[in-house]
């Protein structure tokens, strides 16, 4: 029988929960299993619920939205710390069983993280094999750039500055927030100007770069990750759908990244 690729995803939110959406159907489902879902519980005071989106307000359905899609599916789920609290010694002063988790019982093959607000030890990016990757909203048209606009508060920070389009990068995660290699981007999103999150203004403009979160992570999955899974020694052949992912989704190598068919117009170069 041919092994799917072993998810794991640390997600929140809409955004997090269109990504898991993505990995539970086809044509994801067929060749992806994911192993394990941690999320955020904003009722606690260690995913900074009060610096991020979470300080708007939120309701019960939408603290539970990716827990219970998970949990309908059959997916572990995890709320609490991923790593130790620290006493100002340097001590554990509160361990956490998190770590044995991931790496014994999910052990995946790869990760992939959004709006997800506990900061990841290099001893968890280190685990997958095939890399531990963060979407983050920016603004970016000139690599060098980046890490720029990271935080908690992103499109915030790009309304002071007067910024007027949001582009999501998917990179690589390291030790510290939102940096790392950019594997791809999406397209630019008009960033509306009011700071209303609720607005119908910002609803519109939130609900299509949560379908681009989406749309990113499966499309670097069926580009990235696959062709790589294919070639190990211990996993078979893997045949993937033809999938209308691409957001206008472009590389960071120079070169035209595309699909079969594309979302929203050609696909873009990098």
């Amino acid at each position: 029988m041919q092994r799917k690729v072993r998810v794991a995803l640390f997600i929140s939110s809409d955004d997090g929960h269109a990504i898991l959406h993505r990995f539970l159907t086809s044509p994801l489902k067929e060749v992806a299993h994911v192993v394990g879902v941690a999320t955020d519980d904003p009722r606690t005071g260690f995913v900074g619920a009060h610096r991020r989106f979470w300080r708007y307000g939120y309701s019960k359905e939408e603290r539970l939205l990716v827990r219970n899609r998970a949990e309908k599916a059959g997916i572990p789920v995890w709320d609490g710390r991923i790593k130790d609290k620290m006493a100002a010694n340097g001590t554990a002063r509160e361990r956490t069983p998190f770590p044995a988790i991931f790496r014994e019982l999910w052990q995946p093959d790869v990760a992939y993280m959004s709006s997800f607000g506990q900061l990841i030890p290099q001893s968890l990016i280190d685990v997958p094999s095939y890399g531990f990757f963060n979407v983050h909203p920016t603004s970016l048209e000139d690599l060098s750039q980046w890490p720029r606009f990271g935080g908690p508060s992103p499109y915030e920070d790009m309304r002071a500055e007067g910024i007027e389009f949001v582009t999501l990068a998917l990179h690589r995660i390291t030790a510290r927030f939102d940096e790392g290699r950019i594997e791809c981007m999406s397209s630019r999103v008009p960033l509306h100007p009011g700071t209303a999150r609720k607005s119908p203004e910002n609803r519109r403009m939130l609900a299509v770069l949560t379908q681009f979160t989406g749309w990113i992570a499966a499309y670097h999955f069926e580009t990235e990750i696959l062709p790589r899974h294919r070639t190990r020694k211990d996993s078979a052949q893997l045949a993937l759908p033809t999938a209308p992912y691409n957001p206008q989704i472009r590389g960071t190598n120079h070169t035209t990244i595309t699909t079969t068919r594309s979302v929203r117009g050609k696909p873009r170069r990098a």
